[in-house]
């Protein structure tokens, strides 16, 4: 069985995989998330129904935090992407952006800092995006193979 946190992610509790906190400065970012970035949360949470093994899905978050460590789009976004590379979704990748710059006000990683949007929220909004994506995968499979029996 998978390891998910529980709850919604908190500034103010432990996470399963790594910690952010609320509004800093860009350069601080990188430190705010503890030993794992917002990727690495996320893409790490979602693993087993991924079907990558932990460590791998850590390394293919390691380098989209902080918007790719440079500053473009958040990295709470580029982990459903590439979600939905690994469950053979490319055709999701639109409807993600579009709901992700809905409900986060933006697409870039230092523009929702500045907006005083947290990594929290964007962290908790990939997390979405992903079980959401992973259901209807699920659910496709499902289907398919019940039609396959009949």
């Amino acid at each position: 069985m998978e390891k998910r946190m529980s709850e919604p992610f908190d500034i103010g509790s432990e996470p399963t995989f790594g910690k952010a906190q609320d509004d800093l400065p860009f350069h601080e970012i990188r430190e705010a998330c503890g030993p794992f970035n917002c990727s690495q949360v996320i893409l790490a949470d979602y693993h087993e129904s991924l079907g990558v093994p932990l460590n791998v899905a850590r390394k293919l978050g390691s380098v989209l935090g902080g918007g790719m460590w440079h500053g473009s789009t958040c990295g709470a976004l580029l982990a459903p992407i590439v979600a939905a590379g690994l469950l053979d979704r490319p055709h999701a990748v639109p409807a993600l952006v579009e709901s992700f710059q809905k409900e986060a006000g933006a697409l870039s990683c230092p523009v929702l800092v500045r907006s005083k949007t947290s990594c929290a929220t964007c962290i908790n909004l990939g997390r979405k995006l992903v079980s959401q994506m992973v259901a209807e995968a699920s659910s496709e499979k499902e289907t398919a193979a019940h039609n396959a029996a009949l």
